[in-house]
């Protein structure tokens, strides 16, 4: 059964409240997780409204960020994310939250930075066509540096509608498809809870429900390699409960947020 982590003293000092809600160590080797419900990793329990850190060379976990130092309600759940540097990430809920004055809707998609103390709106939902029942359940930075995300029901914006399998490329023009799960073999009963991919082409996935893929029965909770038509388990823990299921995860960002961070977002 994977320890729970203890981290070293952090690499520099921040004194700040963001400072505290997040940790600052972050390895190449580390994925990113978020579950729907409070669920026991390496023998501590993480809330919906936390981000937990996983070292695939030790099986180790960490409390990576914590949402209720910055007000975020038992009823939130960090439900897509986007590991961006150490001190910063974007993502998005399941329900609205508030931070202020500002609320923050499902279909938005919010920055946190410790440099910032706290939350800031990256990208409108309202913005991108979606509606008000829209909800972003999983996001990623493609191998091309744009924008990724998927919903966790169809969304339809103009003539198209993008089924929860499915995986979408933000641009300024709209939406377009990324990836169709159908043409996958994604069953229209499963939802992709989360998504990332790496600079040689490979995805990574996470379903809300028992999920076949390949030659791969995936669970919730698992996040799965697809490499081409080839399928493996990437991350599975054998002792996450099963009313527990994983909500999102990331990839370590010194791999996967290649042309992210330069701020040039021409191929979004």
């Amino acid at each position: 059964m994977p320890q729970q982590k203890i981290f070293a003293p952090l690499p520099r000092v921040l004194a700040s409240a963001a400072a505290l809600a997040l940790s600052l160590t972050v390895s190449a080797d580390d994925l990113f997780l978020t579950t729907d419900t409070p669920t026991p990793l390496g023998g501590t329990f993480y809330l919906a409204q936390q981000v937990a850190s996983y070292e695939t060379a030790t099986g180790d976990y960490a409390l990576h960020f914590n949402g209720l130092l910055f007000g975020m309600t038992p009823d939130v759940n960090i439900d897509a994310l986007v590991i961006v540097r150490e001190s910063e990430f974007i993502f998005s809920t399941d329900a609205p939250f508030t931070d202020g004055i500002t609320q923050f809707q499902p279909s938005d998609i919010v920055r946190f930075r410790v440099e910032d103390n706290g939350f800031s709106l990256f990208l409108s939902g309202a913005s991108l066509g979606l509606g008000p029942s829209a909800n972003i359940d999983a996001l990623a930075v493609g191998r091309r540096g744009q924008l990724l995300a998927s919903f966790d029901a169809p969304v339809t914006v103009g003539p198209d509608t993008f089924l929860p399998q499915d995986v979408v490329r933000i641009q300024p023009s709209g939406l377009t498809l990324h990836f169709s799960g159908s043409a996958a073999g994604i069953a229209p009963s499963s939802n992709v809870v989360g998504y990332d991919e790496a600079p040689d082409g490979r995805h990574f996935f996470m379903f809300d429900v028992p999920t076949q893929l390949g030659a791969s029965t995936v669970s919730p909770g698992d996040v799965v390699e697809l490499d081409g038509v080839t399928s493996t388990i990437f991350y599975s823990d054998p002792a996450l409960p099963s009313e527990s299921a994983g909500s999102g995860f990331s990839l370590s960002p010194e791999i996967f947020v290649d042309g992210f961070e330069s701020g040039d977002t021409s191929a979004w």
